[in-house]
This record gives C-alpha cells, structure tokens and sequence, in this order.
C-alpha cells in the first residue's frame, strides 16, 4: 500500500479566490494582534510556532509569521481551567448581495475525539456564525479534522502536523445587516486535550458565477489515513450546472478530474421526462439549513393522491403544501417558511411528511432567521 504523504488540492473555475476587490475582512494575524478578530474569553494567543508548540503538541511551520491558537495540554497545566470559547470576527456588514464565503487555515489534530464521546481528553471544535452580533451563533461544521499519526500522548512524527484550508458558503446563516464568523473550541469542560490552531482568514463577498465552494480545499493527507470532504453548491441562477473540478496531488504531480452536474432546468438538460421512478421517494430538501425558501423533492413510479404537510417538533401541522391527486414521475415543490394562514413561522427545525398510496416518509429541515 502507499506509505507516502501527500499534498492535496482542488481546483475549479466555479471557485472564488479572496482579492482585495471581493474581500470583506481578512487577517494573517503575522503583526502578532488582531483588530479584526478577538476572543470571547482569554484562551486564544496569538504567536509564533515556537510560542505555540508545547510538550505534547506541536504545530506545523507557519512560513509568514504568527497565528492564533490555543494548547490546550500546555494550558491544562498551567491554569487548569475549563476551556469553552469562540475566537470570533468584528461585525462585518452584509448587503444581502450574492453569496458570502468563509476561508481559514486550521490545524486541528484531534487525536481523541469529541466531547460527545465521553473519553477523558476528548475535544471539539466548530465553524460558527453569528447573525445577532455574538448573542447567537449557527454551527456550519464540526467535522474537520487535520490529522496526524498518534501514539498515547504523543505524534509519532511532528513533521506530519500541517494546515489546511477550509471554505465554507455561509450565505444560508446571514441576512442583510451584520454578521460575524468564528472558531468555537470546546475542551468538554476541562478535559486535558490537545488544541487548535488558525490563520490565514478571508471573509469573501461572491458574485453569480462562483457557486461552488469545497470544504476542504488543500493541505496534506498522511498515510494510512482517510480524509472526508464536502462540496455546496449554490447557484445565483435557476440554471443547469456544468462543472469539472480536479484534485491535484503533490503539486499538479498527480491528478484526477471530478465532473460536478447539477440540474435545475431539466427540459433544457435533455433529460427524458417519460422515464418514470421505480420506487417511491422523499429526498432531503435543498437548500438546508435554509433561509426563507427551500425545495422538496419526491419521486412518484405511479400516480395517485398526494399528500405533503409540514410539522413543527411538538407533531403540530404548520402547512399543507401538497393535497392533491398527482400523475408519476419526478415532483417538487417549494415551501417559503408560512403556515396555513400565509403567517411566516420561525426559525428552528421542522418535519416534512409525504403520503402517496402506502408510502409514508419524513424527514427533518432547519429554517433559519
């Protein structure tokens, strides 16, 4: 098998790159402080590889200068203390136009899992966004990982430890007005752990050519190990979607190219609109979380009544979108976040029911405000 390491990165035309034209906030944080980043407690320090590095923990080398991070086995030592905070953005004002993208460099090893877990030096770490100026914040991911090979307590080779860059379309958790972005770390209530470390982070105002954003767009993968990743694909346009984006490996070495379809129209797509579904389906709604508009899609092989409704958790009906005697084939239908009475609803998550014949399926969405 292959014992190397090695180098990744994904490459699109759909991809915005941070200019200084398109860049609402960005920071290096190489002059050692931040005026646009600060964090919610005292945990997070900005320094240098050499301030961040500790016995236990050592960060990857960090080729302009400084970064914000925080060691949590270092800390644990020193102050014992619980460690539960958000290194999070100044406001940042927002328009409403186009989508908004959240680029950052991040080393997050976690060696032993997340808070939810139990074990003793357990930890979590999460992409956030405020809409409220701080008094609230939506979590975009938890799901990254930055990882390198572990002994008991230690990284069996530090040269392993390296960045990667994160992107995330955040557009579904803001709204014209302000917002904020951060990174939450959690060490489950004083747990001994290992930390995190950040930089190099772009706020990014997109236009409607750039729909595409890849959640980890490079950085390294070390051998034997296995590196999962997501896409998002929003586009400004009710248009079919043509893409190819490519992985490159150890520069433009290696490369694999990856055909990224999607389909809004398809009468324009050529698609055969009398090939009928063989089962019965409910998918999830897109976009998710969503706001104040989302899409439910459900395939019919054969026609009949349909009945699709919308719930709130306590099992109470919101909206009947759909009650209606319906032909077979692919369907859809669009809820904008109202009640029966036409009245908006608010945020939180709510269940989608259909039942065509026999079939009944349900699944969860969440609206945000």
């Amino acid at each position: 098998g292959d014992t190397a390491d090695h180098d990744f990165h994904f490459s699109s035309d759909y991809l915005i790159e941070p200019t200084a034209e398109n860049t609402l906030l960005a920071d290096d944080f190489n002059t050692g402080a931040s005026s646009n980043f600060f964090p919610s407690d005292s945990f997070w320090t900005i320094g240098t590889v050499e301030d961040a590095n500790g016995l236990y923990l050592t960060y990857p080398e960090d080729s302009d200068g400084a970064f914000y991070f925080h060691n949590d086995g270092e800390s644990w030592y020193t102050t014992n203390d619980s460690t539960n905070s958000i290194l999070q953005s100044q406001a940042i004002p927002y328009t409403g136009a186009g989508p908004v993208f959240f680029y950052v460099d991040m080393y997050f090893p976690h060696p032993y899992g997340g808070c939810a877990s139990g074990y003793e030096y357990a930890e979590d770490a999460f992409i956030v966004v405020s809409a409220d100026n701080g008094a609230s914040w939506a979590k975009v991911d938890s799901t990254f990982t930055t990882a390198v090979t572990w002994g008991e307590w230690y990284a069996y080779d530090d040269t392993e430890a390296n960045w990667h860059t994160l992107m995330y379309n955040i557009t579904p958790y803001i709204e014209p007005g302000i917002f904020n972005v951060g990174i939450h770390y959690d060490d489950c209530g004083g747990n001994w752990s290992s930390g995190i470390g950040v930089d190099n982070v772009y706020v990014v105002q997109g236009d409607e050519s750039h729909w595409l954003s890849w959640e980890r767009l490079s950085g390294e993968i070390i051998s034997g190990d296995t590196m999962s990743m997501s896409l998002t694909m929003m586009p400004q346009q009710d248009q079919n979607q043509y893409e190819t984006a490519t992985l490159f490996l150890e520069g433009t070495t290696m490369h694999q190219a990856m055909d990224i379809v999607m389909i809004t129209d398809p009468e324009n797509a050529g698609i055969d609109n009398d090939v009928l579904p063989y089962k019965f389906a409910l998918h999830q709604n897109y976009p998710n979380p969503f706001i104040p508009v989302t899409t439910l899609r459900y395939d019919l092989p054969e026609g009949g009544l349909v009945n699709i409704t919308i719930y709130d958790m306590m099992g109470r009906q919101v909206s009947t979108l759909v009650n209606r005697k319906q032909t077979a084939g692919y369907k859809s239908v669009q809820w904008n976040a109202t009640n029966n009475a036409g009245s908006p609803v608010s945020a939180g998550i709510y269940l989608y029911m259909i039942q065509a014949g026999e079939f009944r399926q349900t699944k969860k969405m969440v609206l945000l405000k």
